[in-house]
C-alpha cells in the first residue's frame, strides 16, 4: 500500500481510481485520463505530497494535444495551490437548479487553436439549502474556443450577473464544454462578487455549475453546487 501526504500532513492511501475521476471530471476523456493516471501511478512513492502529484497531472494533460485546455482548466480549479485535485473536486450542497436559454451565439473568429464562439444565455434560477430563496435571473455572456480535433470540446471563460431580490451579483466563470457527451455538457467554476450585506457570503463561496442542454444549447438545466475544498 502506498501513502501520500495531504496539505494538513495527514497521511492517507493512494487511490488511483479517485485520481482518475478527478482528471475526468475537468473535462478528459476516458482513454486520456486513464493514460494520466497510469503514468501518475507509475511515479507515485510513499510520503510523496499531494501537490506534486497535482503538477504531474498538469504536466501530463499539457503532453496530450488533445488535453491542453483540460490542463489549463485543471489548474484553474487549483485556486489554492496547496490544494490537490481530489481535494479542489469535491462537490457540495445544492445551492441552485433552473433553466436557462441561448439567446445569442455567433463565431468570433478562427484561429490554430479552434474556433471561438460567443454566447450569451438568460437564466432562472431557484436557491436551495443555505440558498433557499435567493432566486432570480442570470444573465451571461462567455466565450468558448472549439477545439478542432476532438468533436470541438474546449475551454469557456465569462462574466455574468445574478439580480437576486436582495442585491446584485457579479459572476466571474471558467470552464469546459464537452458536446461529446450523451447530451450536451458544459461544467464551469462560478466566483461571486457583491456588495449586498445580505449576500455578502456569496463572496466566499465557490460553485461547481453544470449545464446540460439540447444539440443546438438552445436550452438547458443548470445545477449550481458548493465547492467544497477537503483539508
Amino acid at each position: 500500500m502506498v501513502e501520500i501526504k495531504k496539505r494538513s500532513g495527514e497521511m492517507q492511501e493512494f487511490d488511483r481510481d479517485k485520481l482518475k475521476k478527478a482528471i475526468e471530471k475537468t473535462g478528459a476523456n476516458d482513454c486520456d485520463a486513464e493514460k494520466v493516471t497510469i503514468n501518475i501511478e507509475k511515479r507515485v512513492t510513499n510520503g510523496i505530497s499531494t501537490k506534486e502529484i497535482r503538477d504531474w497531472v498538469y504536466s501530463e494533460l499539457r503532453s496530450i494535444p488533445q488535453e491542453r485546455t483540460v490542463a489549463e482548466n485543471y489548474v484553474y480549479y487549483k485556486k489554492d495551490k496547496d490544494t490537490t485535485s481530489d481535494d479542489v473536486l469535491t462537490i457540495g450542497e445544492l445551492l441552485w437548479r433552473g433553466n436557462g436559454k441561448t439567446q445569442l451565439m455567433c463565431v468570433k473568429g478562427i484561429s490554430a487553436d479552434g474556433v471561438e464562439v460567443e454566447f450569451t444565455w438568460y437564466g432562472e434560477i431557484k436557491g436551495v439549502g443555505k440558498a433557499k430563496d435567493v432566486d432570480g435571473p442570470i444573465v451571461f455572456t462567455g466565450t468558448k474556443t472549439a477545439t478542432h480535433y476532438d468533436g470541438g470540446k474546449g475551454q469557456t471563460v465569462g462574466y455574468g450577473v445574478f439580480f437576486a431580490a436582495d442585491g446584485m451579483v457579479a459572476i466571474k466563470s471558467s470552464g469546459y464544454g464537452n458536446p461529446k457527451w450523451k447530451k450536451n455538457k458544459s461544467i464551469e467554476i462560478w466566483n461571486f462578487s457583491t456588495t449586498s450585506d445580505a449576500l455578502l457570503w456569496l463572496n466566499n463561496t465557490v460553485v461547481l455549475v453544470t449545464q446540460e442542454g439540447d444539440s443546438a444549447w438552445k436550452a438547458f438545466k443548470i445545477k449550481i453546487h458548493e465547492w467544497n475544498a477537503k483539508t
